[in-house]
Order: structure tokens, then sequence, then C-alpha cells
């Protein structure tokens, strides 16, 4: 099979949803007819303009406040895009599409970009149907629609819209909707092969061992910001971006999570040791629950972490006492006004002087687009030439009031004890940005640094920097915030850290994304598996099976068996998947030849003590029922589940666990969760 056409079980899955009315009748306008009366119910969570009007203001905070996106207002605007013509998406589509985007957001709370697909995914539907009505649309119409997509975008954005169509047909189907049911799964749909594609290489290739991929941060990167952290001034302007890279760098964890640091975010252990106190999250919806979390940071990463957020600490200080006052007096502190009389007329001189743009008095400046300027009135200032222009306070005082916005003083976290967190709890805070070539500061408003502003560093200003300060280090700069997590969770996969410490360390709920980040080559694990069995820090079933076997044929046997790994949670299987499915699936650890397990693993020892326990209740289970009714029932669970405990056994041997009761462990572990 080609590169190209590659595909994985993802790209193979139909979107699964569940209806959104309770009774489903035969008759489809009766259905529609409900579902817009269910969303009218919750459309004032989302928007209160009209539901007739196709150009929505959003005002759900869950769609506005988000991390990375400084905005303050949205739309939604029920459309075609400009390639299909630009018109307003009309009958029964345009019912459909805004019943669902509203009842989408109550059920999920999508992100806007997704709503946005959404939409544009219905339209491009809408004109694949050529005016045949919602309920008799077929798959020759979604498929026409799918193609009609692939045509206008490129790899990624057509992905994301073949999604959402499948999960449009999917909404219709479960609604009854539609005359016939759709069933819908594009044929052609593709994961784009940046968004984890399959890495496969033979075992002897020397590209096996390689650990690198797109996503991971290269040495000349990580060469390039240690000089820069050491060279570029404290004063400097860009500064506080190349702190906040450092800790990216150093500590792994996701830009959200570094750019909403409490001010507090250090702890020390009572061995010197250091942990970075964070928020887990990968985006804020405004006032949220969020409690702390702790990750213990290596020696070379606290020495890194901890500068910088001393550094940190002080260098914000002023935005955050600004960030303090403006929540006293709910709006921007203007204290420098206090000295300037009320009747006093400001020039651009004047303005600038208090560190106000001048630009204001320009032609065209906001100052006097706004009506809140006048040409100089006094006779004493008239002089030849241009026309002096002038202000007063309080046209300064509306301007500085501009840019205030009542999310600059809402809560930004509430932590686990209740405890609300502003801007001025935060390690980071600025002055507001105002735009501009000179970089001009609000330094009567004080704002978080978002993700935003962190790309546009990346992308305009870093190449700058790195030429100034740093000619010597050649790099390529094309790498995002995220890239240090994908290349931390790589190095601490190859230095040998155990799946679930990993999952445990990046603050992840599931251990299944973790493998996301892990960028080692299958085939460096399958030599890594072969290379522990040969030097009997493995053990298993195929362990006692190389010692029957003469020592010269050892390398042959482990080439044959050992042609795959996958982790199974108390040790790895061996079993290849692409010759034979696996007949003992989900009976890892009974007796199975193809399980391995390392002889000291401390990162999965709680998994099988979890194992041992519920199999040892499992088992007394089973010997109490073999005297039932049903006994020959019993009697294969009683063999299966000694299977297991064999083996689990040997587990807790080679890593040195005692006997232990398994139902006091298991209540306990019942209690901690």
């Amino acid at each position: 099979m080609g590169e190209g056409n590659r595909v994985d079980g993802r790209s193979e899955r139909r979107a699964k949803v569940v209806p959104f009315i309770s009774k489903l009748t035969r008759d489809r306008r009766a259905n529609l007819d409900r579902i817009k009366a269910r969303a009218g119910e919750l459309r004032e969570q989302l928007t209160q303009d009209p539901w007739e009007n196709d150009v929505w203001n959003v005002i759900a905070s869950g769609l506005l406040r988000r991390a990375g996106k400084n905005r303050n207002s949205a739309t939604l605007a029920f459309f075609a895009q400009e390639r299909l013509g630009g018109k307003a998406m009309g009958g029964d589509f345009n019912t459909i599409a805004k019943a669902l985007v509203v009842l989408r957001y109550h059920r999920s709370a999508q992100a806007l970009e997704n709503q946005r697909s959404f939409i544009t995914a219905v339209s491009y539907v809408e004109v694949a149907a050529s005016g045949v009505d919602l309920f008799r649309l077929t798959e020759e119409h979604l498929n026409s629609a799918c193609e009609a997509i692939a045509k206008d975008y490129g790899e990624g954005g057509a992905y994301n819209l073949h999604k959402a169509v499948g999960e449009f047909a999917a909404h219709l189907d479960s609604n009854a909707l539609c005359r016939i049911p759709l069933n819908f799964k594009y044929s052609k749909m593709r994961r784009p092969s940046n968004a984890g594609g399959l890495e496969i290489h033979r075992l002897d290739d020397p590209r096996a061992l390689d650990a690198s991929s797109e996503k991971m941060a290269s040495v000349e990167v990580y060469r390039l910001l240690g000089a820069l952290y050491q060279r570029v001034p404290r004063d400097h302007r860009y500064r506080l971006q190349i702190l906040i890279l450092a800790i990216l760098a150093a500590a792994g964890r996701r830009f959200a999570e570094v750019s909403a640091l409490p001010l507090d975010c250090l702890k020390n252990g009572p061995n010197g040791e250091v942990a970075l106190r964070y928020f887990p999250r990968k985006y804020s919806k405004g006032q949220a629950f969020t409690p702390f979390r702790e990750a213990w940071l290596a020696t070379d990463m606290a020495r890194i972490v901890v500068g910088a957020v001393d550094e940190l600490t002080e260098l914000c200080s002023e935005p955050r006492d600004v960030a303090r006052k403006m929540r006293e007096v709910s709006g921007p502190v203007l204290d420098f006004l206090t000295p300037v009389s009320s009747a006093a007329y400001l020039g651009v001189e004047d303005l600038e002087e208090l560190g106000v743009p001048g630009s204001l008095l320009y032609a065209g400046g906001w100052l006097r687009k706004k009506g809140l300027a006048q040409p100089d009135p006094r006779p004493e200032r008239r002089q030849p030439g241009p026309e002096r222009w002038v202000t007063t306070v309080d046209g300064v005082r509306e301007y500085c009031k501009r840019d205030f916005h009542e999310r600059l003083i809402l809560p930004i976290h509430i932590d686990q004890f209740g405890r609300e967190l502003h801007l001025e709890d935060m390690l980071i805070c600025q002055h507001m940005y105002l735009g501009g070539a000179d970089a001009a500061r609000a330094f009567w408003l004080a704002n978080s640094f978002s993700h935003v502003m962190l790309e546009k560093f990346l992308q305009r200003s870093l190449p700058k920097l790195a030429r100034e300060f740093a000619a010597e280090i050649e790099v390529n700069i094309d790498f995002s915030s995220h890239a240090f997590r994908h290349t931390i969770n790589t190095l601490l996969d190859e230095g040998g850290l155990p799946e679930l410490l990993q999952t445990d360390w990046f603050g992840r709920k599931n251990a299944r994304d973790t493998k996301a980040y892990q960028h080692t080559s299958r085939t460096k694990r399958v030599l890594e598996v072969r290379q522990a069995l040969r030097e009997g820090t493995a053990n298993g079933l195929i362990q006692q099976s190389l010692k029957r076997i003469p020592i010269e044929l050892h390398e042959a046997y482990l080439e044959a068996r050992v042609r795959a790994v996958h982790d199974v949670g108390p040790g790895v299987c061996i079993h290849d998947f692409s010759q034979v499915p696996c007949e003992r699936h989900l009976q890892c650890s009974a007796e199975c030849e193809d399980l391995v397990w390392a002889r000291s693993d401390p990162g999965r020892i709680e998994e099988v003590k979890r194992q041992w326990a519920m199999t040892t209740v499992a088992l007394e289970t089973a010997n109490q029922r073999a005297t039932g009714n049903r006994p020959r029932k019993s009697r294969d669970w009683i063999a299966h589940a000694n299977k297991k405990l064999r083996t689990l056994e040997k587990q807790l041997s080679d890593n040195g666990i005692a006997a232990f009761d398994p139902h006091d462990y298991l209540s306990r572990s019942d209690d901690e969760s």
C-alpha cells in the first residue's frame, strides 16, 4: 500500500450521535419542528439575536473565553462560502443548521471554529443538493459535497470538513429527518499525513533508531533558546517571551498552563526538590473550577524554571499592581491624569509626555474621529503651517477606557479550596498592547499573555532576535509552543519512564493519549525488547523458552518471535497483529507466551497490584459459586483466574512486592478515587 493511501482506524470511524428529541415519528416535518422548538428553548445561551437573522452575535462565554483567543465579540454567519456564491442558507437547510449549532453547543460546547466548520459543511451539502429538499437527501448528494470540499480545501481543512459532513448525516439519521437512512461515511476521507501518520521502517534500517518528528523541537531550537535566555538583557522588550519559552522548553507544560501559572507556582520539597504548581487545562471557559496539580521537576529542569519564575515575578510586578487597581476601580487606572487640570488643552507633545500616543490627534486619529479633539482655540498657540489640534483630560479618559473590558477583572480560576484567582494573582501579566510598529503599551491596563501573541512573536520577532543575539546558531524557526511537550515526552519515554508515570506527570486523564506524544519509532521498541530479553532484564514465558534453546540460536529465535510491541498495562505484548489476530485478546496475563515485562518497573506496579487484587477476589467468588447450580462455568473461571494469578505473582515477585490483602487494597483505591 502506498504512503499516501495508508489509513488508520480513525479514518474508518462513523460519527456516533444521540437524537436531540426523545419522540421520533414517521412525519419528518414534525421531527424538524420539534428540533427547532428544542433549539429555540436553548438559543438564548448562545445568542440573543432573533432566529430569523442569518448572522448571530455570540454571547456564550464558553465560545468567547478561550486560551489564546483575545476576543470580546464573535459571530456565526449562516452563509455559504464565497466560492459557492456567498448566499444565505435557505429553507430547511437554514433551519437545521441553526438548530444543530445551538444543540451541539448545549451538548458539548464545541469551539467557535468547530461550529463555523460545521456550518460550512452544511452549506456544501445544500449546494450539492441543487434544490432537493432536506428530507430527500441521498448518499450521492453527500458524496458530491465531499468531493467539492476536497477540491476547494487542503488536506487538513478537507479532513475536518469531511468529518463535519459525516456528523451532519448522522444527526439526520438519528433524528429521522431523511426518507432513507444515509449511514454516510466518505470513502476517500484520509487523516492528514502530519496528524500522527504511521512511521514504518525495516528493523535493519539505520533510521529505525531515530526518534524524530515534525512535532518535536530540534536540538538547534534548544540551543537557540538557551543562548537567548543567557544573552537577551533583562530590560529588553521581548524578555517576557524568552522567559515563557524557557519554561515551556524545560517543563513540558501546555501553553495554557504556563500562561496561567499562579504567582506561588513553586513548591519546595524536604530534600531540595522543586515542584511546579499549575492548573491542568487545554482551554479556559472563564470562571472554571480547576484544582491545582504538581509536577516534580528534574534537577536541570528545576534550575531553569526557578530562574525564569523568579525573573517573571519581578518583571510582571508593575502590570500586576495595575491589574489589582483595575479591579478596585472597575476600570482603567488613570492616576497619571490626576495632576492634569480638567480645563487644560493637550496637544501632541503633551500626550506623548503623559505616555499616550500623540498620533491620536493626527488626521484620522482616534480622538479626532470620535469628536474628542478640536483646533487649538488659544491665540498664543496659533502658528503658521498646519492647524494644531488639542484635546482635554476627558478625551484622554475616554481613550483609556476604549480597550477596557469586564473580562479583565473577572476571576481566571477557582482552585480546589474555592479561592478565586484574578489577573493580579497570576505569574505572567503585562501591560496591554496597543499595536503599531513601536509596540506601544497601555500602562493603564493590564492583560494576560495569549497564545496568539506568542505565535506572532515566533513568526515575526524571533528570527530578528536570533540574528541579533545568536547569529552563530543556524536554525529553521518553524516550531510551535507544543513542540516542547512532544520532545520531552519522547525523551522520557526513551529514558525508560513507564507510560503510566508519563501520563501522570504530563497531567493527562487517559494513558492512551500519551502514545501520541511518543515519537520513538516502533521498530526501535522492537529492538529494545529484543535487547532486554537477550540481557535477561525482561521476563515472561518467552524467557523460559530461551533457556531451552541453544545460545547460538537465541538471536534467530528473537528475530522470529519479537516483531511487534504493544503496551497492554502490566507489560508489553509481542504478538504481530499484521500476521494474524490474537486469539487470547484481553487475556494477556493468563500465561500468554507473548507477554513480556521488565523485572523492575515501578511505573507498572500499581496496575499489576490492582489486577492481582481484582483477580484474587474474582477467584474467591468463582470458588463460592462452584458449589452452586452451575459448577462447570465456575470451573472455567477458576482455571482462568489461577493462570492470571501465576503470571501476576511472578511480576509482583520480580518487583519485590510482598503479599497484601486484596480486599483492603481495593477498598482503599475506591476511597482515594
